[in-house]
């Protein structure tokens, strides 16, 4: 049997880091293994993405950087799909559009359409987004406590990425919003039932 490809996007500050271990546990109670991954990943192109963060960089170059790394990932991605496993991924393809989308605005017209459209030949589509969302500043005073911004933690700049998350959910199905407002436990409430959804019965059942 072929597994699935389970994403989970939203600005950060939204609860990815904490909605993520528990989904795996309740999709491993459902009789499934899981394959936990992130982007950007842990390879060599992955951390010359994550350098990207602290350099001053053409979007361009940003935007190409990660559609890199997603190549190789995307390979990973698939064998493990082709071994039945459950792949769950903190971020994936819809996180360039709403960034790089956000970041390229000014620079070519339709942005989340181009990048979209250069990435349809790289990416596998998720069978199921969870999208958490919440408002920029309420995340912001979420993250505060860590000390140290990125450039992508700019209060107008996550407005604008949120607004671009948001369209994408309604061009695509597959993107379920959840209010990240809510306690950690509503959202993983939430969260669990668009999973159980997507998986059907049980892999043993």
């Amino acid at each position: 049997m072929k597994g699935k490809f389970i994403t989970v996007e939203g600005i950060d500050g939204t609860g990815k880091s904490t909605l993520i271990p528990s989904l795996k546990t309740c999709i491993e109670d459902r009789g499934w293994e899981v394959a936990l991954t992130t982007e950007p990943t842990d390879t060599w192109l992955g951390k010359n993405v994550k350098r990207g963060f602290t350099e001053e960089i053409s979007p361009f170059t940003e935007t190409f950087l990660f559609l890199a790394d997603r190549c190789e990932h995307t390979k990973w991605v698939k064998a493990e799909m082709e071994r039945g496993k459950i792949v769950l991924c903190d971020r994936y393809a819809d996180s360039t559009y709403a960034y790089q989308g956000a970041a390229l605005e000014n620079l070519i017209e339709d942005p989340m359409d181009w990048l979209i459209e250069v990435s349809k030949h790289i990416v596998v589509e998720p069978d199921l987004t969870i999208l958490l969302v919440a408002k920029p500043e309420t995340v912001i005073r979420r993250i505060a406590p860590r000390g140290e911004w990125t450039k992508f933690e700019r209060l107008e700049y996550l407005r604008k990425v949120n607004e671009n998350y948001l369209k994408l959910a309604e061009r695509f199905g597959r993107i379920r919003v959840v209010d990240a407002e809510q306690s950690a436990d509503r959202v993983f409430e939430h969260a669990k039932n668009l999973v159980h959804e997507c998986l059907g019965g049980r892999k043993d059942g």
